[in-house]
């Protein structure tokens, strides 16, 4: 929208308020539709992984389409005990740059507590100063 300032009505501005707040209202319904969507997803695939686990088979092709079983690996985040040994290990392979990655809102939280405690000269190595961006909230 590149209209000025000047040339913004009230009416026109109610326009855009009213069509934002409308489509926040449609994703929001259908938000709630898909939850529930997702909730029956994740139960049914549980049932299928007990199936495949029953019979042992690694695929099945139903009348709609076939399923497949993968195995996926992971691991978890270390417990509150073994995230400093790892953090350690980390530092001591020179590995840490290869796993670590901020949190956006831990990491400007940790950085408002910063500044306010150290004051304006606090700048990190590595990290801009901080930015500002407008978020608009729906008012009920």
């Amino acid at each position: 929208m590149s209209e000025q300032v000047d040339d913004i009505t009230v009416g026109a501005f109610q326009d855009v308020i009213d069509e934002w707040i409308k489509t926040r209202d449609e994703i929001d319904r259908i938000e709630d539709t898909v939850k529930p969507l997702s909730d029956k997803r994740r139960q049914l695939e549980s049932q299928i992984a007990k199936y495949f686990e029953a019979t042992g088979l690694e695929k099945f092709e139903g009348r709609l389409g076939g399923v497949e079983k993968r195995t996926v690996q992971y691991v978890n985040q270390p417990s509150e005990e073994g995230r400093q040994q790892f953090i350690d290990h980390l530092i001591a392979t020179n590995e840490l740059a290869d796993v670590i990655t901020f949190h956006q809102q831990k990491l400007t939280s940790w950085f408002k507590h910063k500044k306010e405690e150290l004051g304006f000269e606090f700048k990190p190595p590595g990290l801009e100063e901080m930015k500002e961006r407008i978020e608009l909230r729906r008012k009920k």
